[in-house]
């Protein structure tokens, strides 16, 4: 006899802040996402996860909820319509079932959700007039909603102080000293590490855009996806000369240091960074916390693997900045272990619109080899 059970595409999330204490009903195969309305809905879908015949379900709904035949077959019927409910031998749940009990042996829960979610999403085909379909719907974007997200200001900021463009920076090193650490030390303070921000963060120039109303995209040394750099530069000045020790953030458009904080806890610094202050074999001078606007970059991008590509941007960001530590004659030291918690309260960020990616501290020694 026929068995009927919830596709295993589908998630269920209870009430929460992220969707106003409500149940949503995640349903990763067709890309949508349902609210239940009601008790009868969420308990007829939690019976059939585990599969039952028709029969059985049509008894539930009417010895539970009081249905007559009539109503219990128009809300089972609704079910099958939706897809939340699917044949046991369906060959797309047999195939998300089998991914997912897969990945899970190995604890990849969220990734496998991520995987079957992209499987048969919609992407633009870049190879046949890929960016030629890219800026008609920014096009069409824009015409609901300007493209003006380039990079954040802060206007109460206690102090700002002026960061060199990369074309007045002057570095002697080559790759090749770099890759060798064949550079002299040299002590890391308030000039040397405005340059850093300079040379690693900085415009290097901008590029007009062909869709409407759009602020002109910013160009830098690393490359970005889009031109849409969606990372944000905090620094955290723990003895630098020169420079105030507490928290701040690079003003990319003005290109200044923002000062947002003095408050500076020593005694604390390796329970937030664990990695990159305590790990770090030598004396962290400052540590910078790098961060994405998810946003920034998904006004184009507005595909699941957008927030992958985010990690390329911050590689390169993280690259960039220790070659040029390198080059400048100090060290740098990137890790992902922090209190991402900590710093967002410190910050005032908000986690689902500014993600942490990493921090990495810069000190004064030389490291023996090259990490990256």
């Amino acid at each position: 006899m026929q068995k009927i059970v919830v596709h295993s595409a589908i998630r269920v999330w209870p009430p929460s802040q992220m969707n106003n204490g409500k149940w949503i009903i995640d349903h990763l195969h067709q890309h949508k996402r349902f609210v239940i309305s009601n008790r009868l809905l969420l308990e007829t879908l939690l019976f059939c996860f585990s599969p039952q015949t028709e029969d059985q379900i049509l008894g539930f709904l009417r010895d539970r909820h009081s249905l007559s035949n009539t109503q219990a077959l128009k809300v089972f019927q609704g079910f099958l319509k939706k897809g939340l409910l699917i044949s046991d031998d369906d060959k797309s749940h047999q195939y998300f079932r089998q991914i997912s009990e897969d990945w899970a042996y190995f604890n990849w829960n969220e990734s496998a959700d991520y995987y079957l979610v992209l499987e048969n999403y919609p992407f633009v085909d870049y190879q046949n007039n890929g960016s030629e379909e890219a800026n008609k719907r920014m096009v069409q974007y824009s015409q609901s909603e300007l493209d003006t997200n380039r990079y954040k200001h802060y206007e109460n900021a206690l102090e700002r102080i002026p960061v060199p463009p990369p074309s007045e920076i002057q570095c002697d090193a080559t790759l090749r000293n770099v890759i060798k650490r064949d550079v002299p030390t040299e002590q890391l303070n308030r000039e040397r590490l405005l340059d850093l921000i300079g040379i690693v963060f900085g415009i290097t120039g901008k590029r007009a855009t062909s869709w409407p109303g759009a602020e002109q995209l910013l160009l830098k040394t690393s490359p970005s996806l889009g031109a849409r750099h969606p990372s944000e530069c905090y620094v955290l000045v723990i003895d630098i000369d020169g420079l105030k020790p507490g928290w701040y953030h690079f003003d990319v458009g003005n290109s200044e240091l923002e000062l947002l904080s003095e408050e500076l806890e020593i005694g604390v610094l390796g329970q937030v960074f664990m990695g990159a202050y305590l790990r770090a074999h030598f004396p962290a001078k400052a540590i910078f916390v790098l961060t994405a606007v998810f946003e920034r970059a998904m006004f184009r991008y507005r595909e699941p693997q957008t927030f992958r590509s985010l990690h390329m941007d911050i590689g390169h960001l993280c690259a960039s900045l220790e070659y040029v530590a390198t080059a400048f004659g100090f060290s740098s030291y990137p890790h992902y272990g922090m209190d991402e918690t900590a710093i967002e309260k410190i910050l005032a960020l908000d986690p689902l619109k500014e993600g942490i990616f990493i921090s990495i501290s810069v000190g004064n020694e030389l490291k023996e080899a090259c990490t990256i």
